[in-house]
């Protein structure tokens, strides 16, 4: 009964959604009051990009009903742009719960907007490589 009962909590744990446990560190909120979350345990570079993961906590429900969204981000420092690689919407605040859609982003460079969330995210992103 203990093997199962051991067998059965590594089971479950193991297929919990990976950012229940990511250490998201709160950076920045946007006029809308949405909040902007980085991992920085999970920020690596390649190739001459940066890539980590963002977490967005919605301030209110959006239109299709949903609370938090997280992207997995490929930032170029040197041109100063970056893309998201993956994007992942969910019910819950904080990137929580089962009911959660897999978008695939188009792939083209975004030019963060002066003196907004984007351009924060990225300059604390690009400033914390070296």
């Amino acid at each position: 009964m203990k093997k199962l009962t051991l067998f059965i909590g590594l089971l479950v744990s193991t297929t919990i959604s990976s950012s229940c446990f990511a250490d998201w560190a709160r950076i920045a909120e946007n006029i809308a009051g949405n909040t902007f979350y980085v991992d920085f345990q999970k920020i690596h570079q390649a190739d001459g990009y940066v890539y980590f993961w963002l977490l967005n906590d919605y301030a209110s429900k959006s239109a299709w009903g949903y609370l938090s969204s997280t992207a997995y981000v490929q930032g170029d420092c040197n041109l100063f742009r970056y893309k998201n690689l993956t994007w992942t919407i969910y019910k819950q605040p904080m990137a929580a719960g089962d009911n959660h859609v897999s978008i695939k982003p188009p792939d083209e460079w975004l030019h963060p907007s002066s003196n907004q969330s984007d351009e924060i995210i990225l300059e604390i992103i690009c400033k914390g490589r070296n």
